[in-house]
């Protein structure tokens, strides 16, 4: 009885879906890509105060310090710039992790989730393939190095020999 009650039953609580409206989307893309534009021009920002903090802190190492008060100086400048690259670095680190979020939910809206983690994964496979392919070229010639070794050995031998009996 279960079974043709369930199959033949009379469904009045079936929940219809929604449907959404192109303009939330469209709302939500535009608000998202302005985000995302907004926190690209802070990386900017930011990667070109490290940049400058960096600058600050190679000056203050390689100055010369002629008395005491500038070594205190010196230590004084670099470690500001030192706490300030810092600082701005953990910026840069929150600014990406925003933005890859951003940059998903985005993707997650316009149906590019699919291409991009396809790309990700192509990205990896050849990079994976291409140091695969370098460290065995690597360890070949290692290899071959080895072996042909006691041939150039011999080679060398065989010439230092010849040169002796042609000087006496």
């Amino acid at each position: 009885m279960d079974l043709r009650d369930f199959l033949f039953k009379n469904r009045n609580n079936i929940v219809k879906l929604a449907k959404l409206e192109r303009r939330e989307i469209a709302y939500s893309v535009e608000d998202i890509t302005e985000k995302l534009e907004n926190i690209e021009k802070e990386i900017q920002i930011t990667t070109q105060e490290i940049f400058q903090a960096q600058i600050v802190r190679f000056r203050s190492i390689f100055t010369r310090e002629s008395n005491l008060i500038d070594g205190f100086k010196r230590k004084i400048v670099e470690s500001t710039a030192n706490t300030s690259s810092q600082w701005h670095q953990k910026q840069l680190i929150l600014l990406n992790h925003q933005r890859r979020n951003l940059q998903i939910e985005l993707d997650r809206l316009t149906g590019r989730t699919w291409h991009r983690r396809i790309n990700t994964w192509i990205r990896i496979i050849s990079l994976s393939f291409i140091i695969l392919f370098s460290f065995s070229l690597i360890i070949m010639g290692l290899l071959t190095a080895l072996y042909l070794l006691p041939i150039f050995a011999m080679l060398i031998l065989g010439f230092i020999l010849i040169k002796k009996i042609n000087i006496n």
